[in-house]
């Protein structure tokens, strides 16, 4: 996050939604077949209020990072060096 704040890319936007498209994906294959690396493998796990309220919350921040890829780029602002 510190990172898409000091320099902001398209690249970053990318690698972002995608890593957090991938938690999502693993909270949703934990609660629904389950997974082999668990206590029981293969066992679903139980959903509770705060898991669902922050998998929401990753999925509307998956949205945004989307979203800020579809921006149209900004124009290249000159550097004082350029101008010599």
């Amino acid at each position: 996050s510190v990172a898409i704040l000091v320099v902001p890319s398209r690249r970053l936007f990318a690698i972002a939604a995608a890593g957090t498209g991938t938690v999502i994906a693993v909270y949703l294959a934990s609660r629904t077949v389950g997974l082999p690396l668990a206590p029981v493998p293969w066992r679903p796990e139980p959903v509770g209020f705060p898991d669902v309220t922050a998998t929401l919350l990753e999925a509307g921040c998956c949205l945004l990072f989307l979203l800020l890829l579809r921006r149209p780029r900004r124009p290249r602002v000159a550097a004082a060096s350029d101008w010599r």
